[in-house]
Parts: structure tokens; sequence; C-alpha cells
């Protein structure tokens, strides 16, 4: 049975995971290496549990994940085999012969096509650029390494820093409600695997979750080629772009798909549907063959990636060993299970696009509010006595002033109830998952209860 749950390295995973552990009667463990499961954000404790976990530990990463969730390599995978309509023409930069591939790229393209640039090892929308030429893709191609070293949060950034990218078509325009753009996150969880699908390079049994994030820019879309034109807030659907702009909506209505710059998946595709602009069935059917050849075509490069050296030293992390990694890491298989993040584009048909599959999607349950017009001794005042489940960001208590890297200004953070109802399900059911599958349930029984 899942009795207990180590969240002692969970960081900003924390809060919604005791929230779901303390309302399932799971308990907690918040130091040593105890507990039925580790759940690990860092890679250095990723890292560490790997090598040092007992038998009948669960472990929340498998193996070689992180590495195929590149973008380059994501792209490798997925092309493959024959092409998928969903995934948009791509190309592939490892830092050579930059020229040519510009003018290559544009020779391939539609007139008046746009291309994204997107740096393979970054997230949250660092380095991601939009070319209208050849000579733009260019530059903004040799500028990936100084991009990078500006937004390094640290060391083990500066040490990531490589020239690869991928450069995929724009998809544009967009499906847009309201004039904005938006995209979905959608939550997949990957199971531990048995021998069988170990012998095969199979993943263990994957549950799409029916509900996640709509994501939705913070400016309407320009109706313009001019690739400065409303820029991030406008093209850049990620939250961490978002959240700090001056027009970033918090959701007042968490079942109104009408408004809020994060809303239900629910909800935006019951708008739609009301709308006459999409299938809700139809859309779900095509996410559900997406993520399945996803899957399919990924996994070899997830087991391929678990016993290179080089996944567990680049860059290195002090006291581990990757050569032991490497030894260890096969064993890890039976008892490492995965919540992938996948997020999904709509074209002006309704067709479903990947963007990107994430490996370690954020379970963060806040929203960044700025603190113009008040002091921090108001603020403290105004939260008084508000509830919270973990000390987060730097030991920054809920409704108090923050200065970490999420805003430059002073801010506080807040409970964003979107995040919490949406992640709160998605952590619930793998948890669930999980308890089913140690009760010796049939694995179709497995996401009873569950979205």
């Amino acid at each position: 049975m899942l009795a207990s749950v180590n969240l002692s390295c969970a960081c900003s995973s924390l809060d919604v995971l005791a929230r779901v552990a303390d309302e399932d009667g799971i308990a907690v463990i918040s130091e040593g290496e105890d507990g039925d499961l580790l759940w690990a954000a860092r890679r250095d404790d990723v890292l560490r549990h790997l090598l040092g976990a007992r038998p009948d530990q669960l472990l929340n990463r498998i193996p070689g994940m992180s590495v195929a969730c590149e973008k380059l390599q994501t792209h490798a995978a997925l092309s493959s085999g024959c092409p998928l309509p969903f995934w948009p023409m791509t190309w592939a930069y490892i830092g050579v012969k930059v020229d040519q591939l510009c003018a290559r790229i544009f020779s391939e393209l539609p007139s008046g096509a746009r291309v994204i640039v997107k740096p393979s090892r970054t997230s949250k929308g660092v380095g991601i650029v939009i070319a209208c030429s050849k000579d733009e893709l260019r530059r903004a191609l040799l500028g990936i390494p100084q991009c990078l070293r500006q937004a390094a949060g640290g060391e083990q950034d500066l040490l990531r820093i490589t020239d690869d990218a991928i450069i995929q078509q724009y998809i544009d325009p967009p499906f847009l409600l309201g004039g904005l753009k938006f995209d979905f996150r959608l939550y997949v969880f990957i199971c531990p695997a048995d021998e069988q699908s170990q012998s095969l390079d199979e993943f263990g049994p994957a549950f799409l979750c029916r509900e996640g994030l709509a994501r939705f820019c913070t400016k309407p879309y320009p109706q313009t080629s001019d690739c400065r034109a409303g820029w991030e807030t406008a093209h850049l659907t990620n939250t961490s772009v978002s959240k700090t702009s001056a027009t970033f909506e918090r959701a007042t209505c968490l079942d109104d798909g009408s408004s809020g710059s994060k809303r239900k998946v629910s909800s935006v595709l019951e708008c739609l549907e009301k709308s006459g602009s999409l299938d809700v069935s139809k859309f779900w059917g095509s996410i559900e063959a997406l993520v399945s050849t996803v899957l399919r075509r990924i996994s070899a490069a997830v087991y391929e990636a678990a016993v290179a050296k080089d996944t567990y030293e680049t860059p290195p992390v002090p006291n581990i060993c990757g050569q032991r990694c490497v030894q260890v890491a096969p064993e890890r298989f039976g008892q490492a299970f995965n919540l992938l993040g996948f997020d999904v584009i709509l074209d002006t048909r309704g067709e479903p696009f990947l963007l990107e599959v994430n490996a370690a999607p954020s379970l963060a349950i806040d929203d960044v509010v700025p603190m113009e017009g008040l002091s921090g001794g108001a603020c403290s005042q105004r939260h008084k006595g508000r509830p919270r489940w973990a000390v987060s960001h730097g030991g920054s208590d809920w409704g108090q002033r923050c200065r970490c890297q999420d805003m430059c200004s002073r801010h506080t953070h807040e409970l964003s109830p979107i995040d919490v109802e949406i992640k709160s399900e998605v952590v619930r059911g793998a948890m669930r998952i999980l308890q089913a599958r140690a009760r010796g349930d049939r694995p179709a029984r497995w996401p009873d209860g569950t979205k």
C-alpha cells in the first residue's frame, strides 16, 4: 500500500502534494529517506534517490526521461518514423552551418511563414524568438548562448548552456478565444514498467487526465506579420511569462471558460463546443492518439538515455557517480513513475499540434502578485491568519513580501484557486492509480474514481 510519501525534496511541489496526501490519509514524511514514495524536484535530489532508494520505494522520475524530453531529443524521436500530423515542420540546430540552415528553412517554408526558435534545454519561455526572415533567424540562433547566460539562475544553468535548438514553423494564426492566443497544458501519468515492458523498452501503463490548464496570453494576438508586435505577452502562453504582465488576469470563477489568464481546460472546451467551434469528443480522441504516439516514439530514447553516462554527468553533480547511475538505472524502471506535461495548441480548424513534452511540469499552486502601494507590514496584516500548507519561495510565507526571481519588483505569493483545483486533481489521480496498483487491481481499474 501507498501509506506514506517523503516530501523533504519536493520544493515547490510540496504545497499541493501535502494537501492531497492529507486528504487521502497518506502520511507525509518531511525529512530523511523513509517513505513508500520519494518525491524529488531538483536534479541532484532525483539522482540521489536514484542511487539510494530501497527496492520497495517508488520514485517520481523515470531515469532518462528528462533527457528524452529535451526539445532536440523529442524532435529526433518524433522524426524517426513517418511524419506526424500534430508535429509542426521542425529543423534541428546544433551550432554549425547556420547560414546554410537558415537559407534552407526559408526555402522550404510557404511564402510569408514565420518560425519560432526554441533552445533545446530551456523552459519557461527562456530564449524563445520568432523570426520572419533568414536574417532574423540567423541573429536569433547566434544569440542563443548570450541569451541563456543572461537568464541563468546559477552555476548549474551556466554549465547546461549549448547552441542546440529546434526551429519550428509557427502555427499562424492559431485558434483564438476572445482575440487571445492560448494553449493547453495536459497531464499524462506513466506508471512503473513491469519486466515485460522493460524488455521491450516500453513504458508502464499511461493515463491521460481529462482536465488541465488552459493558458492564455495577456495581450491580443496581433494581426500583423511584424514579429515585434505584441511579442512575448501576445505570442507566448507560458505562465512564467504571463504572470509578470500588468494585464495578467487572475481567475475569479473557476468554471468560466471565457475569462482569466489561466482557465480549466474543461471550461474552455465547453465554451468552444457551445459556439460550434469544436467537437469535444473528437478533440479528446485526437489527444489520446497524439499522446500514445508520442509515448511509443520516445520510449526507446528514454531507455537509451537512462544508461548513458552523459545523462548524469552533464552538468556534473557533486558526490554523484555517473557510472554508478548507469548501473543502477535499469533496476529502477520497475519503481519509477513520471508525470508529464503535454503542451498542445489548436490551429484555426481546431486541430491539435504538440508544442513540447515537459518531463517535470510545475506543480506550484501560487500566483505572483505585485505589491505596488503596499508596505511589507500592510501586506502581512492583510493576510494575517491566512492558512498555508508549506513555507516556500526562499522562506516567504503566503502573502508576505518576497524577493525571489519570479518577479523583479516587490511581490507576494498567493494561493491560486485554479492551480489548486487542477493540480490537486492531477496529483490525487496519480496517487490513487499508484494505490490501486499496490493493491493488485487490474490495470484497467487503476484510474477508477479519477478524471
